[in-house]
């Protein structure tokens, strides 16, 4: 449901990357850059006063703030640690460093890709691969918290072995986290955290709601069974884990087969004449498609579900063709992406300025921009399931870009239905995050330059981020079932355990 450890782990050590030869800058090329590097944001994001008009946060003011860090700053490493953060600063999870380009898809012009390929061989050899790994284990406690109705908690039911005397085992399991070194630890996590990226439409102010990876030393105050204590962090760091479920007690769900994770599930549940669909990434697989027209052929179909829940994105081709699989009428596809009306924006997005037009945008103090509009259909394959009746997408806070187009595709649609809670991000349709490098580091980034304005009236309809009927997940299912052994995408977990899963059931 949400990204991997691993992912974010990765992503906390980017920004401490070196070469193994790192390349030399004077303090007057690290001006200039970052100078270069705010211009583009600001020419190129038009994101920013939609942020800014919701949250209150002038983003660009933040980022222009972090130019002082240069002073500071004592080699190649630490200027591409500062330029992290300020990309990050945008708050958008297209925007990021990238060592990838795809020439077959957008225009490289300016860009030197020699160094882009050099990034990349540094970054994917197994030395720094090793090296990553030693660092996570060295400076990170082995199981991390997750926020969950605004308190954070220890993921899985864990049982840890102190390496100072094995005779202690730490049972963790619903363990809540009260404070760290004497600090609420929700204050804590706000203070030492650079990616606050997820707003808080409750208490307007922007959270980390997802994984949060703990010091490996430290004294904690927690919550659990009832008790509260504390316990040192470093008695347990590289200590034994073992972290298989011993206590959930799942009636008549299936394991997962050698604990593997299915990536695309498809099932007709006879009970309630259901097709379920899962799919956790919008990756291309025409056997997928066959296969849904197989599993409901010749079937009575009540209700057909989507379940996007944890899938990060892809291609938008994917979800294109799971309906025109499924669906008995043409569907009318009409979005309108809107991108700043600059010099650097129609050339980056040339091939499409010629199909939009300038429009000034009433809603966000008559902002100038351009506006592409795509008025078409998706129409059924000639062998769909011919089916007219209600689509429930399920979505959590890990369905984002091309997942979360098919949510935000059910605003637009009577058939489709989005169940599930915000993400806290700005999320809608968008074209592929545009590739940007810096003049003297050739700091290579993606910076996402589109936003969806279809159906808005005012800033907050850009978030695109509110579903139809909301579910919030239990407790259990946050903490504990993701990272069990059971297949949670089983009919029979779906039945009894599901929250998503069970609104739907009760709806006509």
């Amino acid at each position: 449901m949400k990204k991997t450890i691993l992912s974010l782990l990765l992503l906390l050590f980017v920004s401490n990357l070196s070469f193994a030869q790192e390349p030399t800058l004077t303090k007057k090329q690290m001006y200039k850059d970052f100078d270069q590097l705010v211009k583009i944001i600001e020419d190129c994001n038009v994101q920013l006063p939609v942020r800014k008009a919701v949250t209150g946060i002038d983003n660009l003011k933040e980022i222009k703030k972090l130019r002082k860090g240069i002073d500071t700053v004592t080699n190649f490493d630490g200027f591409n640690k500062l330029l992290n953060r300020a990309i990050g600063l945008v708050l958008d999870g297209h925007t990021r460093q990238d060592f990838s380009f795809y020439p077959e898809f957008e225009s490289l012009e300016g860009i030197d890709t020699v160094q882009i390929k050099k990034m990349r061989e540094y970054y994917y050899s197994p030395e720094n691969m090793q090296k990553i790994y030693m660092y996570n284990l060295l400076n990170y406690f082995s199981v991390p918290a997750i926020f969950y109705n605004y308190n954070y908690y220890m993921i899985g039911s864990n049982h840890i072995i102190n390496r100072r005397n094995t005779n202690d085992t730490l049972d963790i399991h619903f363990m809540r986290l009260i404070s760290y070194n004497g600090q609420d630890f929700c204050k804590y996590v706000e203070e030492n955290s650079n990616y606050k990226d997820r707003w808080d439409y409750k208490l307007n102010k922007y959270l980390i709601p997802g994984y949060y990876n703990l010091p490996n030393k430290g004294i904690l105050k927690v919550e659990q069974d009832g008790e509260i204590f504390e316990f040192n962090l470093a008695d347990y760091t590289m200590a034994l884990l073992d972290n298989t479920i011993h206590f959930i007690k799942l009636d008549s769900v299936p394991f997962k087969k050698n604990k593997e994770r299915k990536d695309k599930k498809v099932e007709y549940f006879k009970k309630d004449s259901i097709l379920y669909i899962y799919v956790r990434s919008m990756i291309e697989d025409s056997a997928l498609y066959d296969k849904i027209k197989d599993a409901g052929r010749g079937k009575k179909i009540n209700k057909v579900v989507i379940d996007v829940r944890g899938n990060g994105g892809g291609s938008d081709f994917v979800w294109h063709k799971i309906l025109k699989a499924i669906v008995r009428d043409s569907l009318p596809y009409n979005i309108r992406l809107a991108y700043n009306d600059s010099k650097i924006m129609r050339n980056k997005l040339k091939d499409y300025d010629k199909y939009s037009n300038v429009e000034r945008l009433k809603w966000l103090n008559n902002k100038k921009v351009r506006v592409l509009s795509n008025d078409t259909y998706l129409h059924p394959d000639s062998n769909s399931l011919n089916y007219n009746g209600k689509i429930y997408i399920l979505k959590d806070d890990g369905t984002y870009s091309a997942a979360h187009s098919l949510v935000t595709y059910a605003e637009y649609l009577d058939q489709l239905v989005s169940v599930g809670y915000p993400t806290g991000r700005m999320v809608g349709f968008g074209l592929m995050p545009s590739l940007f490098q810096l003049k003297y580091s050739k700091f290579t980034f993606r910076l996402a330059c589109t936003m969806d304005i279809t159906n808005c009236t005012k800033s907050i309809d850009v978030y695109h981020d509110f579903p139809e009927i909301e579910v919030h997940q239990s407790l259990e299912e946050e903490l504990l079932y993701p990272n069990s052994e059971y297949d949670t995408k089983s009919e029979e977990y779906l039945y009894k355990y599901d929250s998503w899963f069970k609104k739907v059931l009760e709806l006509e």
